[in-house]
């Protein structure tokens, strides 16, 4: 549930006062139920419930200015925020399974039941300003200041100014009319926002933990939290130009921008001995340098009303690690929980988000392979590899429209260059022998899941035989179990699973009719019917196997995925 009530005071004809409420307000509860005869708490049942609410509130007071002195125009504004969070919780478990089969309540619980119940707020006071000047709608000026207090932050270190600044220049108005240039402009801007903490993050408090018989236990948590915390800073230039051409039928936007972070509110891992596991700090400075463009263009516009209209959008970005905090020199930014030695990480002086992980060792740039022992055949393996960046080398999107009289189509594809990511899928498929990589024939047309063969049979023999070479940079010439390889020295050889992220995808088609107005009526003034299908074709993927990385919910691996969905609608809009 959400809404405002407000109130407007026209002072003057310029000048008007208005204060306004809003509120947002959401309430959750979820229940499960496990059912006896299951693996789970021992085959006894189980049930669980949980209540979450949260409420938003913002009290804003704010003051318009709006007047027009000849050729200039000035519309200011000035005004207060406080916003207060409130977010609660109750969650309940059983523990030892149900005493009672189907009887699905808390206070069937075979143990004492878990229960924990939460509470989190937050306050941010805010003041702020802003002005726009135009002269003769060809050069625009537009600044801003906002002053935060939040009460997440310490006491003297809780207040943040952030300011902006932008200017435009129509250039076009001061050139001659012409039907080449249709709009031209040229803009510049800074701006800087700053950041708080979750609450509770500056002061320790306790945390409830298992009861000890009929006592309830406390416990410190393993975060250290930090009384000397200060505001994060993000800082971003854009600079960029417009044009139109052919009296508008094809348009450029081009931008340049680069965003610098600073103190950044991070957990940094502290030495076990001090009795937690992180310290929350400020540190570091990130930087990020991109391009954007968008090209516009209207190439069919037929007397039989027929059009064409298309809006392609590329952005191409780098992020840079400058600086960590002092005496560190790389920075996890996983939370430890992926496939064994495999991490993400921020290093100094390099490219964020790189994958480091189990690789194979090289030599002269071909995979090293054991020569002898019982590894022999199989890749050598090393610790601490660079495995590649997440991070594409650009991304963006494709959306046409066409147009026969009322029949619109419109067409939406996104595409991602580069990048590469982990696959747990493909991991997973080789692992239990599903992957069609473990079948087949090897290069000698056996089966790969036949015995390994030598001497005289040699010819007749099954197995793998991986591509690299020996110690002595020899051409392997072992060949190894399938099972083996695939279920055992494979298996968690993150090198192995890494792969692009690379994929142009056909995100959804709509095709609709616009209903003419001679046939509305008075009371209907527009009416549309349109069939839509999203997630239609994946055209093309780095990766095959069935993995959609377009759908993955992490940046830099996917966990095991479920095929994706294509889904079929029908929209019906009507205006009145």
């Amino acid at each position: 549930m959400f809404g405002d009530l407000g109130l407007t005071y026209q002072i003057l004809p310029t000048l008007k006062a208005s204060a306004t409420v809003r509120r947002d307000q959401s309430n959750f509860y979820q229940e499960g139920r496990i059912a006896a005869g299951t693996l789970n708490e021992g085959g006894l049942g189980g049930y669980s419930n949980l209540t979450a609410n949260s409420r938003e509130n913002n009290y804003e007071v704010l003051v318009s200015y709006d007047q027009t002195f000849g050729d200039l125009s000035v519309v200011a504004n000035g005004g207060g925020n406080i916003r207060y969070n409130r977010t609660d919780g109750v969650f309940q478990a059983t523990s030892g399974g149900l005493s009672t089969a189907g009887f699905y309540n808390i206070a069937a619980s075979n143990n004492r039941p878990t229960t924990n119940n939460y509470l989190f707020k937050r306050r941010i006071n805010s003041v702020f300003g802003n002005v726009s000047l135009g002269y003769k709608d060809f050069v625009f000026v537009e600044a801003s200041v906002r002053n935060d207090w939040s009460s997440t932050l310490p006491q003297g270190n809780n207040s943040y100014l952030y300011p902006s600044v932008s200017a435009g220049l129509v250039f076009s108005e001061l050139l001659p009319k012409n039907k080449v240039l249709s709009y031209g402009k040229i803009r510049a801007g800074y701006a800087q926002v700053g950041t708080d903490v979750d609450p509770y993050q500056t002061a320790l408090a306790y945390n409830v933990g298992l009861p000890y018989g009929n006592s309830p236990t406390l416990f410190l948590p393993g975060l250290l939290t930090n009384n000397d915390l200060q505001p994060g800073l993000s800082g971003s230039y854009e600079g960029g130009i417009d044009l139109r051409f052919l009296r508008n039928r094809l348009g450029l936007e081009f931008t340049a921008y680069k965003n610098e972070n600073r103190n950044q509110i991070i957990p940094l891992p502290v030495a076990p001995t001090s009795g937690y596991t992180n310290a929350y700090v400020n540190a570091g400075l990130i930087e990020t340098t991109g391009l954007e463009l968008h090209i516009y263009a209207n190439p069919v516009r037929s007397s039989t009303g027929f059009s064409w209209e298309f809006d392609l959008n590329a952005d191409r970005n780098q992020t840079k690690v400058v600086r960590l905090a002092e005496g560190l020199s790389n920075y996890r930014l996983d939370d430890g929980a992926q496939w064994r030695t495999l991490t993400l990480n921020a290093r100094e002086n390099e490219q964020w988000g790189l994958l480091v992980g189990q690789g194979i060792k090289k030599l002269n740039g071909q995979p090293l392979i054991h020569s002898t022992g019982a590894n022999a055949g199989l890749y050598v393996k090393e610790e601490n590899v660079l495995l590649g960046s997440v991070l594409p080398k650009f991304k963006g999107g494709w959306l046409n429209t066409f147009t026969f009289k009322n029949v619109v189509l419109r067409v939406n594809t996104d595409f991602v260059a580069g990048g590469k990511f982990f696959s747990t899928t493909k991991m997973f498929n080789a692992y239990s022998g599903l992957a069609a990589e473990t079948a087949g024939l090897n290069e000698l047309g056996n089966p790969k899941r036949d015995p390994v063969l030598t001497g005289a049979d040699a010819s007749k023999s099954g197995g793998v035989l991986l591509a690299g070479v020996n110690s002595d940079g020899q051409p392997n010439t072992i060949r190894v179990d399938a099972q083996n390889l695939y279920e055992n020295w494979l298996f968690a050889l993150n090198e192995r699973w890494i792969y692009d992220k690379s994929y142009v995808k056909l995100r959804e088609v709509s095709l609709g009719y616009n209903f003419p107005s001679r046939l509305l009526g008075r009371t209907l003034k527009s009416a549309n019917v349109s069939f839509i299908a999203r997630n239609p074709l994946l055209i093309y993927s780095a990766i095959d196997g069935g993995i959609d990385i377009s759908e993955s919910e992490t940046l830099w691996y996917e966990g095991g995925q479920l095929p994706p969905v294509r889904s079929f609608g029908v929209n019906v809009r009507l205006g009145f």
